[in-house]
């Protein structure tokens, strides 16, 4: 198990079964989890997205204050991971894929919105939720179902009469 207690402020430390050992001093994060290889992926505030593999910390570039990360259930060493302003599928190396706002113009503003809800599917697929702030030509929320692979998506939207309440989807 590991902690990082008070989100951001006080590291990373992992549970050895009869003590805490400190895996990051300074620093910390907002999420974590765990790849399909054993490594420890933490989310932290604005632009930190790092694993650690056991001997060190390698830091993957991401943009936006993190909000939620998830292990990918089929490709090995991979995870999504959102923050208010991007989406990301990553192995940590060369393998990436994203999205920002800004990719969704015809529901959502680049300003103002942000990605809000993430829930991993197999193969690729992901469901992403979103607040519209901005009380324009299209108000309201929208719920993103992507697929990394083809890079296809489907949205619905609550202006478009989706069939639950609210406005937002986390």
């Amino acid at each position: 198990i590991a902690v990082s207690p008070l989100n951001w402020l006080y590291g990373i430390h992992e549970w050895t079964g009869s003590g805490f050992n400190t895996l990051l001093q300074g620093g910390g994060a907002q999420r974590m989890c765990e790849d399909s290889q054993g490594r420890l992926w933490a989310l932290g505030e604005y632009y930190s997205l790092r694993y650690y593999d056991g001997s060190g910390w390698t830091d993957v570039p991401v943009v936006g204050w993190g909000t939620n990360i998830r292990m990918d259930p089929t490709r090995p060493g991979t995870v999504w991971t959102i923050t208010g302003y991007q989406f990301l599928r990553t192995d940590g190396g060369a393998y990436n894929f994203s999205r920002t706002i800004a990719d969704f113009p015809e529901a959502l503003t680049d300003n103002t919105d942000q990605f809000l809800g993430l829930a991993t599917d197999a193969n690729g697929v992901a469901w992403v939720g979103a607040t519209a702030l901005y009380d324009g030509p299209t108000p309201g929320g929208a719920l993103i179902r992507i697929d990394a692979n083809t890079g296809a998506y489907q949205m619905f939207r609550s202006s478009q009469g989706w069939p639950f309440p609210g406005d937002t989807v986390t």
